[in-house]
């Protein structure tokens, strides 16, 4: 039985060690603006099973999508020439992490009694970007 016990603490510590490191590589991204490399990112970190049930990467892909959508709303404003489908389809995003990240924060809710970190923010984000999804 002590053996079984110290092997799940050892098991839980890697992947939570894992986790870190493999959030420090995005967090970089998302420190030197880089949105396209940090959704890069988050698309292949999530479909690592370890990392696939953490509502923190859904909440760093909608980092990177806002970035993204920013660098397009600017040429907007700039006048300059700007991609319809890429600032569309980067609030669409912006929408997507948010409901997984929501869910996954409402498993962990139910499941072990974490709180919810997200959901203020992420409420007052989908309030502001609404009005260019339903353009």
């Amino acid at each position: 039985m002590r053996r079984i016990s110290i092997l799940l603490i050892l098991t839980f510590f890697t992947t939570f060690l894992f986790a870190q490191k493999a959030y420090k590589e995005l967090r970089n991204h998302l420190k030197d603006k880089k949105g396209k490399e940090a959704a890069a990112l988050v698309v292949k970190l999530s479909a690592d099973s370890a990392l696939s049930n953490d509502p923190k990467l859904y909440d760093f892909g909608k980092q990177a999508q806002i970035l993204l959508n920013d660098v397009e709303n600017e040429k907007i404003y700039l006048k300059k020439s700007y991609d319809t489908l890429s600032f569309f389809r980067s609030t669409c995003q912006i929408f997507d992490y948010i409901m997984k990240c929501d869910k996954l924060e409402q498993q962990n809710l139910a499941e072990k009694g974490k709180k919810m970190k997200f959901r203020k923010e992420n409420r007052e984000l989908l309030h502001r970007y609404y009005r260019n999804l339903s353009a």
